[in-house]
């Protein structure tokens, strides 16, 4: 009866321990088959994943791109910890290094991997976003919307919607509309690099209309005292003011005659007389010791011939058929006429030595039988720098009352 009961609880025990080696193999089955199951969902997300174009400068926003990369890594289930991996393995290696860079300066130093999402994007954000430069966003968007020729108007107001400037314009934020309209209408007409160098560089909140006129006025000053320092300072030469009471000079009384168009200087200012180059004093000039190919005289360059150039002479000229208040020069040469004869009538003719042309006036032409006239070759300027209409050229035949040789001329 003993050796029964003996033998059945030795059955009962062997059965238990069978049925734990079974467990133990189900469970140890299980677990391996959930390790792969995750290894393998994991290298699948990794292969999903696609590729997102790195961010450049030069063609978005960084908000657009920032905005863009929230969508993908949604879209495609990134986990929180790979988001910034993510974001990383898709730059370029300038943007890399700059990240690079940020976490070596980092306090402690930070390996690139140890940054987070959000000081990615917040050192980003310092980096390529553009609202700091609103002063000149806004310069670019008011100073390129003039029409293209040919352009209709629905083009043209397709261009102005997608002008990127436009958004990092921040109009919103304009709380003085009358102040900003009159400061980009002057920076938009000031016309001078160095100014509005000057005004970008100042912060939007803090640049007023009156304060970019006085930056453009200390910065022309700096540069005018700047160039007086290196090329010296050049003095204009003092006029008087005389009442005249002589009558205008009609155009039977003869030609036009070559005026200084730099106000009594025969150069303007800051222009070295030897060679008509700026970055130099007379004294430095390379050219000192050349001899004009012209005159033939020392000292300067046939291209700044005072002969040549016919600067020998100055004109006041008319303003008005009745008396007038005319300013001369203290030195002036007095003009010299002479009378000619020109197609069987007599003229008086001004006489020029610096002139190398002839002129006369419409009328003197018409009396003279209108000659006919034959295309100018060249340009010709008055005193003032205004280009001086001229109808054709024509020849004719000139001599002096009295003489028997007549000569040719052209007028």
């Amino acid at each position: 009866m003993e050796t029964q009961q003996q033998q059945h609880l030795e059955a009962q025990q062997q059965q238990r321990e069978e049925g734990r080696k079974q467990m133990v193999a189900l469970i140890t089955t299980f677990t391996t088959m959930t390790d792969k199951r995750e290894q393998h969902t994991s290298i699948s997300q990794q292969i999903a994943i696609p590729n997102f174009v790195p961010f450049d400068s030069t063609t978005e926003l960084w908000t657009d791109y920032w905005a863009r990369f929230q969508t993908f890594i949604g879209a495609n289930s990134v986990p929180v910890g790979k988001q910034a991996q993510v974001f990383l393995t898709n730059q370029s290696r300038v943007n890399y290094k700059l990240l690079s860079n940020l976490a070596s300066q980092q306090s402690p130093p930070k390996d690139i991997n140890g940054l987070s999402l959000e000081e990615i994007a917040e050192y980003m954000k310092g980096q390529f976003d553009p609202a700091r430069y609103v002063v000149r966003e806004r310069f670019k968007f008011w100073s390129a919307m003039d029409r293209k020729p040919g352009e209709s108007v629905h083009e043209l107001a397709a261009r102005i919607r997608i002008r990127h400037d436009a958004v990092t314009c921040d109009f919103p934020s304009i709380s003085d509309p009358l102040d900003e309209a009159m400061r980009t209408r002057f920076m938009c007409s000031v016309n001078n690099e160095a100014v509005l160098k000057a005004l970008f560089k100042q912060k939007e909140g803090d640049l007023t209309f009156a304060k970019a006129v006085a930056i453009a006025l200390e910065t022309e000053e700096a540069a005018k005292v700047a160039k007086e320092t290196v090329h010296g300072v050049v003095l204009d030469p003092i006029h008087r003011v005389e009442a005249s009471n002589k009558r205008s000079p009609s155009p039977r009384d003869g030609s036009h005659r070559n005026s200084n168009a730099y106000g009594g200087r025969d150069f303007p200012t800051g222009t070295c007389p030897r060679c008509g180059k700026i970055d130099h004093r007379s004294a430095e000039c390379p050219f000192k010791e050349a001899i004009c190919r012209f005159c033939q005289k020392p000292g300067h360059l046939e291209a700044v011939c005072l002969k040549k150039r016919g600067l020998m002479t100055q004109q006041v000229k008319p303003i008005s058929k009745h008396r007038i208040q005319t300013v001369k020069a203290i030195e002036t040469v007095p003009q010299l006429q002479q009378s000619i004869c020109m197609e069987g009538k007599q003229f008086i003719f001004e006489v020029d030595t610096g002139a190398g042309d002839n002129f006369c006036s419409i009328d003197i032409w018409k009396e003279a039988g209108e000659p006919p006239l034959s295309p100018v070759i060249g340009r010709y300027e008055l005193a003032n720098g205004q280009s001086l209409p001229t109808l054709g050229m024509f020849e004719t035949i000139v001599s002096l009352p009295g003489d028997m040789s007549p000569k040719a001329a052209f007028a």
